[in-house]
């Protein structure tokens, strides 16, 4: 404790970060019963130049396994949304930072944001990769990607509503604006999005954390809590998980 105080620490747990000095450093574990896919991340906002490759740098958010070979694989929703490619490839995810090569195949120069998902990160065991010289089969496969220039169906009202008093071509530019910033849009009800832009504390002084017995839910109810649960799953706020 005397150390973290000394030199300006601070624990952030609920992000397996430590923070030392303004300087943030990725944390890890070594539980068994670690998951073994995990979720990849943008790191830092990139802007993809047209009919170009690069590679960015990619996190996850949670705690990853360690001394193993991960297998990077597409997140195909963000491939067809994007218009982009995203290569499968082998790293080593204990780093802090997980290589991904991207692919901008459009005419157009795309911009990810920060903590996209683009990718998984799955799990394999050293002796299970092989090098190219022992590869003489590879499987062909075809991804679909949207190249067109189509307004997505959650933006129609918004765009009708805005260009009643706009030309034909002021209503193509407004148009393309909306295409451009599309994902700042909620799609529906049940997409309300994530950030980790602002940290929330809550400083209680030296008072103690108040505990409260657990409850039962009444039987009533049971059925509307288990719907709700399933509801946050299904919008990545909370995971499955198994306790004693």
């Amino acid at each position: 404790m005397d150390f973290l105080v000394t030199h300006d620490c601070d624990v952030l747990l609920s992000q397996n970060k430590l923070k030392i000095k303004g300087e943030i450093i990725q944390c890890f574990h070594y539980a068994s019963s670690a998951k073994s896919c995990y979720r990849v991340a943008i790191q830092e906002t990139v802007n993809v130049p047209p009919n170009s490759e690069m590679i960015v740098s990619g996190e996850s958010n949670e705690p990853i396994f360690r001394g193993l070979a991960g297998l990077i694989e597409p997140n195909v929703k963000f491939m067809e949304k994007n218009g982009l490619l995203v290569a499968r490839s082998i790293v080593h995810p204990e780093m802090y930072n997980i290589p991904l090569r991207i692919i901008n195949i459009n005419n157009e120069p795309c911009t990810l944001y920060k903590g996209t998902i683009i990718a998984t990160c799955n799990k394999v065991n050293e002796e299970d990769i092989q090098t190219s010289e022992f590869v003489k089969n590879v499987a062909g496969g075809q991804a679909t990607i949207n190249k067109g220039r189509q307004l997505p169906d959650y933006l129609h009202e918004v765009f009708a509503s805005s260009q009643v008093n706009l030309d034909k071509d002021q209503s193509e530019k407004f148009k393309d604006l909306l295409m451009e910033y599309s994902n700042i849009f909620s799609k529906s009800s049940e997409d309300i999005g994530l950030t980790d832009l602002v940290e929330h504390t809550i400083n209680t002084g030296n008072h103690p954390p108040v505990r409260q017995r657990p409850r039962r839910i009444p039987l009533a109810r049971m059925k509307d809590a288990e719907a709700e649960i399933q509801k946050m799953v299904q919008q990545d706020i909370i995971e499955p998980s198994s306790s004693p």
